[in-house]
């Protein structure tokens, strides 16, 4: 990072990826997102170079999905078992927040 180099806040960095500055604040928790600098104070603010954002927004660019799929063996697109037999009715599940996931009620795992 250069002396000259711009710094983004949070929310002129989520609107450049069109996404919410909670998902924003979520991809760091995860180290997800571009690399950020906090700054020292009592708010410890965050800012995002402009540089990272570059380097975050050309990561993982592929010209053709069979491209991404031979650099990303990880990536499962196999048939999944049918939604009946692997998850519980809409009617009788809730989506619980705090884990980011579908849960049957009573699913306290």
């Amino acid at each position: 990072m250069n002396s000259q180099e711009r710094l983004l806040r949070p929310s002129e960095v989520a609107e450049l990826l069109n996404v919410s500055v909670i998902t924003m604040k979520k991809w760091r928790h995860q180290g997800y997102g571009p690399a950020y600098k906090r700054l020292l104070g009592n708010r410890g603010e965050i800012r995002y170079p402009n540089t990272q954002l570059v380097e975050f927004m050309q990561d993982g660019l592929y010209e053709s999905y069979s491209e991404e799929l031979s650099k990303n063996q990880t990536l499962d697109v196999s048939a999944s078992e049918p939604e009946e037999e692997t998850q519980a009715p809409i009617k009788n599940r809730r989506f619980d927040q705090r884990r980011g996931v579908w849960v049957s009620h009573g699913d306290t795992s």
